[in-house]
């Protein structure tokens, strides 16, 4: 299958398929919004929280699903999986939650703040690093080096990164080192600008 195509009918399958609830909508509402909906000369909005994870992709595949419709007006907002729940939780208006993890979905589920959810992508966890600097593990930080983490209680990559250091007895030698971040761009904003020579 073609990229673009993959690309249109995963945004389809997430903007179709993954919206999250919101309890103040009234039956009237909706009806307003089904009439609304088949007049083709009006904007569609849509809200879509998304980890920061997806924020490169998400854009591409907003790009090519505006392609087939022109009247789609999509607004992202990023953060941390963790934080972007809470938000769910406390009232914001999302139509979709992309999330980097199950668990947050599972728990707006829980809540009655979630339905049709599915699983859209999967994940890898990347150590990156200083390119002047041939570091190829965190046993090659130094005294005064830092590691970048994502927030482990908001951030599923911060915490995936924690349970692979843990695993491989590595966090012990490396805790005093790391910095944390509040999402996975902030974690390459700081490797980018010398702030920390590794992250994950």
């Amino acid at each position: 299958m073609k990229i673009k195509h993959f690309l249109v009918a995963m945004l389809v399958l997430c903007l179709v398929l993954a919206g999250c609830s919101n309890s103040s909508n009234s039956s009237k509402d909706s009806d307003k919004k089904d009439e609304s909906s088949s007049d083709n000369s009006k904007k569609q909005e849509l809200q879509i929280s998304a980890a920061a994870s997806l924020t490169d992709v998400s854009k591409a595949l907003a790009k090519e699903f505006k392609k087939e419709h022109k009247n789609a007006d999509i607004k992202f907002n990023y953060g941390g999986s963790g934080a972007l729940r809470q938000q769910i939780e406390t009232g914001a208006p999302v139509d979709v939650f992309m999330s980097a993890n199950t668990k947050d979905v599972d728990q707006l589920k829980d809540k009655k703040k979630a339905h049709d959810t599915y699983n859209y992508a999967k994940n890898k966890l990347v150590l990156i690093g200083d390119k002047d600097k041939n570091y190829k593990s965190v046993k090659d930080l130094k005294d005064g080096d830092k590691l970048a983490l994502g927030e482990v209680k908001t951030v599923p990559a911060g915490k995936y990164a924690k349970q692979y250091l843990e695993d491989n007895n590595l966090y012990n030698s490396v805790k005093d080192k790391i910095i944390n971040a509040k999402d996975v761009k902030q974690v390459l904003n700081y490797v980018e600008k010398g702030n920390a020579q590794e992250g994950f």
